[in-house]
């Protein structure tokens, strides 16, 4: 029995209803197909915004932080001849390296092996990078 000869045993009304049932069907398939992709954008969005976005707003603060690190460093420069003002531009310089230090820390509690690994290598190169140099030392120590 062919296909045709087996549809026109089934009255029009069946076959009109059993047509709407299959749209119907492919229709939902449809509609669950869209809301699986706007699940899944929407965690891959919530993933982005948790990690990445939260990391790159801590990397961002720990380079200002280091930004004023290092003007603090020009005032130092600038202000050789005043040991006073190089002492309390010393102490401003180390509270902000103290920052830096805060900002590294709050980067490697990321939950990222990578990020938390390159935040111990920044944290670890601070105080060697942004030492003072020695030769400026004598006038802070004999500041009073």
């Amino acid at each position: 029995m062919s296909m045709l000869s087996m549809m026109r045993m089934f009255s029009i009304r069946f076959r009109m209803v059993g047509a709407i049932g299959v749209v119907l069907v492919l229709l939902s398939m449809l509609g669950g197909a869209g809301m699986w992709g706007m699940f899944r954008i929407q965690t891959l969005s919530q993933n982005f915004i948790d990690n990445t976005f939260s990391d790159a707003g801590h990397l961002s603060r720990l380079q200002f932080e280091l930004g004023r690190v290092l003007i603090r460093q020009k005032e130092m420069i600038i202000e050789y001849e005043k040991p006073l003002a190089v002492k309390a531009t010393m102490k401003l310089w180390s509270e902000g390296l103290d920052r830096a230090t805060a900002q590294c820390d709050s980067l490697a509690g990321s939950g990222s092996a990578e990020v938390k690994q390159a935040s111990d290598d920044i944290k670890g190169s601070l105080p060697h990078t942004l030492r003072p140099s020695n030769r400026w030392r004598p006038s802070w120590t004999t500041a009073s």
